[in-house]
């Protein structure tokens, strides 16, 4: 079993920013019809609610013979996206604001 997912950032974004750049990015996903515009809980891989796919999800996918994806979640807070796999490492460190997170075990 495994899962396939695509992180959108923008690194020179701070705090206060993201929630601003975050709202027209899934404007844009839900006017291009890739997603819907409300979140609902389930959808996502996370705790998250999430945008579920749109009726056009299949455009932003480049081999959707899988099925249906997730739904989108847009985060807005410092976040690691990695999947850990192979690393020896005990933390990771932000290159722009030298702030440390440990991983999981």
């Amino acid at each position: 079993m495994g899962s396939t997912f695509q992180t959108i950032a923008d690194v020179d974004a701070g705090p206060r920013d993201a929630p601003r750049l975050a709202a027209p990015v899934i404007e844009w996903l839900v006017a291009e019809g890739i997603v819907l515009a409300g979140a609902e809980a389930g959808w996502g891989l996370s705790e998250k609610p999430a945008h579920p796919p749109g009726p056009d999800w299949h455009k932003a996918v480049a081999d959707p013979r899988h099925g249906s994806p997730e739904g989108v979640v847009p985060y807005t807070e410092h976040r690691i996206f990695d999947t850990w796999h192979g690393t020896s490492a005990a933390a990771v460190e932000c290159p722009v604001c030298a702030e440390t997170a440990p991983l999981p075990a």
